[in-house]
């Protein structure tokens, strides 16, 4: 059983055993027709040998000349019986093997090029009910094409959808601007503080975004190296707190740290995963009531370090938790980007956990009964 996986997976002993299987047929076929014919040429030369006994030297000359033709005839006669025969298997065998190798090939060829015309949604089909060790090289070749062909389409979905986010986001302060502007310069609008503030804030905002943007591209496109050295995460956790203390006392939120009297070995870039923390503790805050609460704890398992920060804010709807990570999304539509961020904050937070070897989600029970994020990291060797 084994060994038969082994041949059905292995492209090349099959070919190999094709051709050993032509050789033994052509061999067997000519022993055969060899078999047959000599025979009977043989028998006749021996009764003619027996009128030989009483026969002279020339005519001995003769039969021996004789004797040598017949045995060419012979074996060319084998040859005549066993050629044919052993063409006509290798050209089914041959018709065989193209139907195998070939035609996937081309297969292949016909949907990569329809994919190079924007046709991304093509994929080869591939028989079901094999498992993996059961396949060979070009059915592996396909699985990965597929693969290849999913990941394009994808990028794509994602350049389109990222083409429409930004036109989005970037038409409702580029309005309010050309708007402010407008009036100013019509004199419909008095020109005073409020205005010249709603101005800045508006390109604030423009700022942000496309810094935010600028910054998705660099993890999303993985064009940055992890400086990795040994810490530990709960000083790291207690930094990020520090920082954001401020912030937090803004709505009367407490910040309750369970890790503060652990250690956390890891090896990670500190500066990146102060950026995970600092994302998921923002959006928390964004989404907490005043005077709620925002809990911060780690846990071993399994050779890994589980980060969870549990707010008890806002929650999220069931149907909005597989999106909680898209770029732009946000769970509450009511929220306007004047009292957020740009909705770019988790899409990077799941990118640099990934980076790190690590898992990120998000649990809610559903509206108002909380949200809680999760992460895991390696822990030190």
């Amino acid at each position: 059983m084994k060994f038969a996986k082994y041949i059905q997976s292995h492209l090349n002993v099959k070919l190999f055993l094709a051709f050993v299987i032509i050789i033994i047929v052509f061999t067997l076929v000519l022993v055969a027709a060899v078999e047959l014919v000599m025979p009977n040429a043989f028998e006749k030369h021996l009764q003619f040998m027996n009128t030989l006994l009483v026969g002279n030297e020339s005519a001995l000359a003769e039969h021996n000349f004789n004797l040598y033709e017949s045995f060419r005839a012979a074996i060319y006669e084998s040859l005549e019986f066993a050629l044919p025969i052993s063409l006509l298997f290798a050209i089914i065998l041959s018709v065989f093997l193209s139907r195998e190798f070939v035609s996937p090939i081309k297969k292949l060829s016909k949907i990569s090029y329809q994919i190079s015309e924007g046709k991304y949604d093509q994929r080869v089909s591939i028989p079901d009910g094999l498992e993996m060790d059961e396949m060979d090289e070009l059915k592996t070749l396909a699985i990965n094409f597929n693969h290849m062909a999913s990941k394009l389409e994808m990028s794509e979905n994602q350049r389109r959808q990222l083409i429409g986010d930004v036109s989005h986001e970037l038409r409702t302060p580029i309005s309010l601007i050309k708007a402010s502007m407008e009036g100013l310069i019509d004199g419909i609008i008095t020109p005073d503080e409020d205005v010249f503030y709603q101005v800045q804030v508006e390109a604030d905002r423009l700022t942000k975004l496309i810094n935010d943007l600028q910054e998705l591209n660099i993890i999303e496109s993985r064009a940055y190296k992890l400086e990795k050295i040994n810490s530990d995460l709960s000083q790291v956790i207690y930094q990020v707190i520090q920082n954001l203390s401020p912030l937090y006392a803004m709505k009367a939120i407490r910040l309750i740290n369970h890790t503060k009297d652990s250690s956390f070995p890891v090896e990670i870039d500190i500066d990146r995963i102060k950026q995970v923390l600092t994302n998921i503790l923002a959006n928390a805050y964004q989404y907490s009531d005043r005077g709620t609460d925002v809990e911060i704890s780690c846990e071993p398992k399994r050779g890994l370090i589980e980060v969870s920060i549990k707010d008890h804010g806002k929650g999220i709807k069931p149907e909005d938790l597989p999106h909680i990570f898209t770029r732009f999304f946000r769970a509450d539509k009511s929220r306007s980007r004047n009292s957020g961020g740009t909705g770019i904050g988790l899409t990077v937070a799941k990118q640099l956990v990934e980076a790190h070897g690590g898992k990120i989600w998000v649990a809610s029970e559903g509206l108002g009964k909380g949200t809680t994020i999760s992460f895991t990291i390696p822990m030190q060797n």
